[in-house]
């Protein structure tokens, strides 16, 4: 009989399995506000790691980032989380995994510029979570339910 480990996914599975690590925690994903997601996705990058990808070689690494876009339906604010996943085969693709936080427009969202931060590996996530959570954007929209809450993955 084989056993999966309970601390590996796999790339192609990771927003499904996400989903379920959601569900396991007593959430929906439509019903995140931008803290809950924060708390949930760095569990799940803490606890979970994507078979084949190094943590320690800067192959699975998170991107904090914010702003206001145009995406061709008009402006909203957006405010991500991803975990971004790279090969040392220089012929494989980079990927990303997004959890997106879309909000309507509002003065005290324009007036935060957008910005972003890595973190490179385990050793540099509570630096970086400090950094999270005292950024202005952060701070404006942390306990916010009004957004819209999105997965993707997709290679760059």
């Amino acid at each position: 009989m084989f056993f999966r480990n309970n601390n590996e996914v796999k790339l192609k599975t990771i927003d499904a399995d996400f989903k379920t690590f959601v569900v396991d925690e007593g959430c929906l994903l439509s019903d995140l506000s931008v803290n809950d997601g924060f708390t949930l996705f760095l569990k799940f990058y803490q606890t979970k790691r994507v078979k084949t990808y190094d943590i320690q070689k800067d192959e699975d690494m998170l991107l904090f980032e914010y702003g206001v876009y145009d995406w061709g339906d008009g402006e909203s604010f957006y405010l991500s989380f991803t975990r971004q996943l790279s090969s040392a085969n220089p012929r494989a693709k980079m990927w990303q995994f997004k959890l997106q936080f879309k909000f309507p427009v509002e003065e005290r969202l324009t007036e935060i510029p957008g910005d972003n931060l890595w973190c490179s590996d385990l050793n540099g996530l509570e630096v970086f979570i400090d950094k999270v959570v005292t950024s202005p954007a952060f701070q404006t929209v942390s306990d916010s339910r009004n957004g819209e809450v999105g997965l993707t993955l997709f290679s760059v």
